[in-house]
C-alpha cells in the first residue's frame, strides 16, 4: 500500500502494515537535501524510529540512497533497499536496529524489491531489467 501525508517535510510511505496489534507505516522522507534514511512511524504520524541519517554512507549502518523496501510482519522484519551501496539491509521493526546486510554480486543498480515471505524468497529488479530470485 502506498500512501501520501504530508508533516514538515514530504514522507513517502510505501509499506503499511500491522505488528503486534499496533498499525505501522515505513517511509523515507524528502526535504532539502535527499535523506538516506527510513523511519517507521505510528497510525498518528509520530517517528518511531529511524535508521540511517541525512547524509550517504556505505557502512552497515548506513544508506545511500534507500529507495523501496518491503516487510515481513510475520517476523517482525523490514527489507530496505539501498541502491547507492548495492544492497539489502535487513531491519527489526520493533525498533529499526540492523538484522543484517544482504549483498550479491549480481545485485548491481537495485530498483524493487519484493517478498513473498510465504516461501521465503526476495526478487530484486535492477535498472537494466534484470530480476534477480534470492531465498531468505
Amino acid at each position: 500500500m502506498m500512501s501520501l501525508f504530508m508533516f514538515r517535510t514530504l514522507i513517502l510511505c510505501y509499506v503499511s502494515f500491522r505488528f503486534h496489534g499496533k498499525r505501522f507505516a515505513i517511509c523515507y522522507g524528502l526535504s532539502d537535501g535527499e535523506p538516506h534514511h527510513v523511519s517507521i512511524i505510528d497510525s498518528f504520524g509520530n517517528t518511531l524510529y529511524t535508521f540511517g541519517g541525512m547524509h550517504a554512507g556505505s557502512s552497515h549502518e548506513e544508506l545511500n540512497r534507500p529507495i523501496h523496501l518491503a516487510a515481513d510482519s510475520n517476523v517482525g522484519v523490514i527489507y530496505v533497499l539501498d541502491s547507492g551501496n548495492n544492497a539489502v539491509k535487513i531491519l527489526s521493526i520493533s525498533d529499526a536496529r540492523l538484522l543484517d546486510v544482504f549483498v550479491h554480486p549480481e545485485m548491481r543498480d537495485p530498483r524493487r524489491l519484493a517478498l513473498d515471505s510465504s516461501e521465503r524468497n526476495m526478487a530484486v529488479a535492477t535498472e537494466d531489467g534484470r530480476i534477480l530470485l534470492f531465498s531468505y
